[in-house]
C-alpha cells in the first residue's frame, strides 16, 4: 500500500477523475488507473442529517418497527432511483432505502428499523 495525497476530485462520466500530488504526466498516472484508495474515518466530509455512507448501513441489524428482526444488511445496491439494501437472515430480502420504509437509523446500535406494511410491497 502506498501513502499519497488528493488534490483534486471530481465526476467524469461514471468515474471520479482525481489529481495526485507529485503525478504530472499520464504515464506517472497509468500506474493507479483502475486502483482504490481508502481514507480514515475522520478525513470522511460530514454528511447531511440522515444520510449515511454504505460502511454505515452495511452490517446493520433490521427491525420491523414491532421489534421483529429481519436480518443484516449485506451489501447495497446502488439504482438510479434509491438504493436497495440487501437484507439477509432466515432468506434474503430487498429493502429501499426509501423514508416510507426506512423510518428510523440508529448509527450507535446499528439497528435500522423498517415499516413492515409499507416494505410488504417491495418482498422479493
Amino acid at each position: 500500500m502506498e501513502t499519497v495525497t488528493l488534490v483534486t476530485v471530481r465526476n467524469h462520466k461514471k468515474n471520479l477523475l482525481v489529481r495526485l500530488k507529485g503525478v504530472e504526466t499520464r504515464d506517472q498516472a497509468s500506474r493507479y488507473v483502475g486502483g482504490s484508495f481508502q481514507i480514515y474515518e475522520s478525513e470522511l466530509m460530514p454528511l447531511p442529517d440522515n444520510s449515511f455512507y454504505h460502511h454505515e448501513i452495511v452490517g446493520m441489524e433490521v427491525r420491523y418497527l414491532d421489534g421483529v428482526a429481519l436480518g443484516k444488511v449485506d451489501q447495497i445496491l446502488e439504482t438510479p432511483a434509491h438504493d436497495i439494501y440487501v437484507v439477509k437472515g432466515e432468506g434474503e430480502h430487498l429493502v429501499p432505502a426509501l423514508k416510507s420504509i426506512v423510518r428510523k437509523v440508529e448509527r450507535e446500535a446499528r439497528i435500522l428499523w423498517i415499516d413492515r406494511e409499507m416494505s410488504q410491497y417491495y418482498e422479493d
